[in-house]
């Protein structure tokens, strides 16, 4: 595995959305989620989301809103972001073996394509 680095910079704009239409909240697993306010113009949302994306969050329909992993603490990165303007996020690259593999199941149903 190898340690990667990447520096995120959210423009002005969106570092405003970040204080003023995101509700940051902890959920019962310990895991931070992120919800942009639907009524934003849906440019700035994207670009936030986006910039959320890149931070290592993935989008929950079950909630609404974008959930980070264990151990980000969303509160102190947007605090870093506007203090400095950029963050260092690090993540691993892990290898895929060989005999490692996805089974992908494809089944057709009236019009449909069901992956699972």
């Amino acid at each position: 595995m190898s340690e990667k680095t990447k520096t995120i910079k959210p423009d002005n704009e969106i570092l405003a959305v970040m204080v003023t239409c995101v509700e940051v909240k902890t959920l019962d697993d310990g895991r931070m989620a992120a919800k942009v306010d639907e009524r934003l113009a849906r440019p700035f949302y994207k670009r936030t989301e986006a910039i959320f994306d890149e931070m290592g969050g993935r989008w929950d329909n079950s909630i609404e809103a974008t959930v980070f992993p264990p151990g980000v603490d969303l509160n102190s990165a947007i605090s870093q972001l506007l203090d400095k303007g950029s963050i260092e996020i690090k993540f691993e690259m892990k290898p895929v073996e060989e005999d490692e593999s996805i089974d992908v199941k494809v089944e057709e149903k009236e019009d449909q394509l069901i992956m699972f």
